[in-house]
């Protein structure tokens, strides 16, 4: 049957938990997971979803690890996968109309020799970034979704990747372009943070987050290539390659840095 996956984060410990009703029995979900699925189900009614916590018995040792050698698959076959970022907060609706503007701008740059011509005229001075836009994608890449090390695989081999914070969507090539622009303005980003050294904490972490987008995009793109007409693997998808990439990455299990990135390599 069709099916939509769902990638998202479990939540910090000790985890929150709600209840709901599986088969008319209650069953203990967390609290990111609860909010994602009625986020979901009050926005397509009939659509099926995939969620770990549910569709994998976590107190069965043997259950899950036989579960977990089908993540690709699952994700695979997805006819799509849903990216929770969690519910809207910290003007999180800014930080999305800050990565659609940016990658428009990415998208519809003129371009030569597979490079970006930046054109002033368009892009504007540096000083006419929004500084509230940029605090608010500060704060979405400060999101735990962004560094867990299943993220890399869930979105490397899924078909279509749709990203949401609360009601709040775009496409994963929409992040991907966004991510990509902003890391070329680079230096024009540290001219923003030098003009307001009250936020130099929080912002320089924007960068990290950036890079964290397209080391994960590096894959996905790979992925997408393999698919379609590449016969050979992409060097940046040697085991030792995705694990040097993904070394900040975090796990619960350490294993699972292997684990995560075994099936992509």
């Amino acid at each position: 049957p069709e099916y939509s996956a769902l990638s998202y984060a479990w939540g910090e410990q000790p985890l929150v938990t709600r209840m709901i009703f599986v088969n008319g029995r209650a069953f203990p979900i967390t609290l990111n997971l609860y909010d994602a699925l009625h986020n979901f189900r009050s926005l397509y009614p009939g659509t099926r979803l995939w969620a770990d916590a549910i569709c994998i018995n976590q107190s069965n040792e043997i259950e899950k690890g036989q579960q977990v050698k089908s993540m690709r698959r699952i994700f695979l076959q997805a006819e799509e996968t849903l990216v929770w970022l969690e519910v809207e907060a910290d003007a999180s609706s800014k930080a999305f109309d800050f990565i659609e503007e940016s990658s428009d701008r990415y998208t519809n740059c003129p371009r030569r020799e597979n490079s970006i011509v930046i054109d002033y005229k368009d892009w504007g001075r540096p000083q006419s970034w929004k500084l509230e836009e940029m605090v608010a994608l500060e704060c979405l890449l400060a999101r735990s979704w962004w560094y867990r090390i299943w993220v890399v695989q869930e979105v490397a081999v899924s078909k279509i990747v749709w990203v949401y914070c609360g009601k709040r969507k775009c496409a994963w090539n929409d992040v991907a372009n966004a991510a990509a622009f902003l890391v070329w303005h680079r230096n024009d980003l540290d001219h923003v943070i030098s003009q307001h050294p009250q936020y130099t904490h929080a912002l320089l972490s924007v960068g990290p987050g950036l890079d964290r987008i397209l080391c994960i995009d590096v894959i996905h793109a790979a992925f997408d290539m393999e698919m379609s007409e590449a016969d050979d693997k992409d060097p940046a998808r040697s085991l030792f390659q995705l694990l040097s990439n993904n070394c900040l990455a975090k796990a619960t299990d350490p294993k699972d840095k292997f684990v995560a990135l075994a099936g992509l390599a």
